[in-house]
C-alpha cells in the first residue's frame, strides 16, 4: 500500500515537472526567442584570382515576414543591429511581408505599414550596394507589384533573373539574383548572361534546393540563400522538425554543393528573422548574417 502510495507521488510530480517545462518551453518559443536578434559572423576562402576582394563583408538578412506578428518597429531594431555592422554588400533574400492582401492591400493602416517598411529599410547603408531577390510570399497575394517598388524606393537593387556587376578594388563582382522557385519563374541564362569571366560571381536565390538546379557550366563562387527558417524549431534529437518545400537538403548555415569537374559550389543559408504558420521558434535565434570574404 505504501509503494503504491509512493509510486502514484512519484508520477504525480514527474507529471508536473513535464508540465512545466512544456509550459516553459512553450512561452520561451512564443514570447522570447523570436524577440531575439543576433548577428552571425562567418568567412569564406575565396579563389586565388580573387584575393584581392579579401575584406569584403557581406550582410545577409531574410524572411521577416512582416505582418505575422513581426513590426516595423522590430524592422527598425534590426535595420540599426545591420547598420552596426558597417557592410560592404547588404543582401535580402525576399520573403518582406508574410500577407500583402492582409498587412497592405485591405488593411485600414495599409499606408503606414508600408511607408514605415520603406523608411526603415531606406536607412540600411551598405557601401557598395544593397540587393534583394523574391521570396514565395512577395510573388503571392499580389504582393508581386509591393514589393519591387518597396525595395527600390529603399535603395535596393531587386534582381529578378538579373545580374548587376560591381566593382571592388579594381576586381569586379557579379551579383547574380534568380526568381523565386515556388511562384516564379527562376531563368539562369538571362541570370548570368554577358557576365565577364575572371569576375567573382555571387549568385542569391530565396529558396536554398535551387542550387542544386544550376549547371556546372555555370560557375558560382558562393550561394546565398533563405526560406528554411533553419527548420524554425530545432530539437536536441530532431535538428529540424519540418522545412518547406525548395529547403529540404540545404537547410542551415554551411554547405559544399560537389560538382562533376570536382569543384565545389559554397552555400550559405540563413535562418532569417521571423517566422510563418506558427509564431514560434525555439533553438533556432533570428539572425542577421555577417560574411567576410578573405
Amino acid at each position: 500500500m505504501l509503494l503504491k502510495r509512493l509510486r502514484r507521488k512519484l508520477f504525480f510530480h514527474i507529471f508536473i515537472l513535464c508540465a512545466l517545462f512544456l509550459a516553459g518551453a512553450y512561452l520561451y518559443g512564443r514570447y522570447i526567442e523570436p524577440k531575439l536578434l543576433i548577428t552571425k559572423e562567418t568567412t569564406l576562402s575565396l579563389p586565388a584570382p580573387a584575393k584581392s576582394l579579401a575584406g569584403l563583408k557581406i550582410g545577409v538578412f531574410s524572411d521577416t515576414h512582416l505582418g505575422f506578428y513581426y513590426t516595423p518597429e522590430q524592422l527598425e531594431k534590426a535595420v540599426t543591429q545591420i547598420n552596426d555592422q558597417e557592410y560592404d554588400v547588404l543582401i535580402f533574400l525576399g520573403d518582406l511581408i508574410d500577407n500583402y492582401q492582409n498587412y497592405i492591400k485591405e488593411n485600414p493602416e495599409g499606408e503606414a505599414h508600408r511607408a514605415a517598411i520603406v523608411a526603415a529599410l531606406g536607412k540600411t547603408k551598405a557601401k557598395y550596394g544593397k540587393f534583394a531577390v523574391f521570396g514565395n510570399h512577395d510573388l503571392g497575394a499580389m504582393g508581386q507589384w509591393d514589393y519591387p517598388k518597396i525595395m527600390t524606393e529603399a535603395g535596393f537593387t531587386v534582381l529578378q533573373n538579373s545580374h548587376k556587376t560591381i566593382t571592388v578594388n579594381g576586381h569586379q563582382v557579379n551579383m547574380i539574383g534568380l526568381d523565386d522557385c515556388m511562384l516564379g519563374y527562376p531563368d539562369p541564362e538571362p541570370a548570368f548572361a554577358g557576365l565577364a569571366a575572371g569576375s567573382l560571381q555571387i549568385l542569391i536565390a530565396h529558396e536554398p534546393d535551387m542550387i542544386d538546379e544550376i549547371q556546372p557550366n555555370l560557375p558560382v563562387h558562393l550561394f546565398i540563400a533563405g526560406h528554411s527558417h533553419g527548420g524554425q524549431v530545432r530539437l536536441p534529437f530532431c535538428q529540424q522538425l519540418i522545412t518547406p518545400p525548395y529547403a529540404k537538403h540545404y537547410i542551415r548555415g554551411w554547405y559544399h554543393k560537389d560538382e562533376p569537374n570536382d569543384a565545389n559550389t559554397p552555400v550559405f543559408v540563413t535562418t532569417g528573422i521571423g517566422s510563418t504558420h506558427v509564431p514560434i521558434r525555439f533553438f533556432n535565434v533570428p539572425e542577421i548574417v555577417t560574411i567576410y570574404l578573405k
